[in-house]
């Protein structure tokens, strides 16, 4: 028997096992919901946003990425915000009223997303 092919294969199990084991929090992590407020002269982007978490366990600091694109000129704005107040296990929170700063106001299109989430 070739003990080396042995020792390779259960350290494959054991590195592979771990990987599995560490998901990132913000896999679980949505944002279901933006509500933008059209912006005034000083063109601060402001959202309501609905998150989801779908962990097992409570999650902070959740970073939201958001990509704005002007049609007209093609300018491409990327805003991020950092939410810090806590989401529950299994639950969904809105967050009212979150300044994203400066928003090009000729963006026609927006795309946002969750970066990250620490467990708490």
């Amino acid at each position: 028997m070739n003990r080396g092919a042995g020792v390779i294969a259960i350290a494959g199990l054991l590195v592979a096992g771990t990987a599995a084991g560490a998901a990132e929090p913000a896999d679980a992590v949505k944002l279901v919901k933006e509500v933008w407020k059209k912006p005034g002269r000083n063109n601060i982007g402001v959202a309501d946003l609905t998150i989801s978490n779908g962990n097992p366990f409570a999650v902070k600091d959740v970073k939201i990425k958001c990509v704005f694109t002007a049609a007209a000129t093609g300018k491409v704005t990327e805003l991020q915000q950092s939410i810090p107040g806590p989401v529950k296990a299994m639950a969904e929170q809105t967050f009212r009223k979150v300044s994203f700063g400066f928003i090009d106001t000729r963006a026609e299109q927006g795309a946002c997303q969750v970066l990250a989430a620490t467990r708490i």
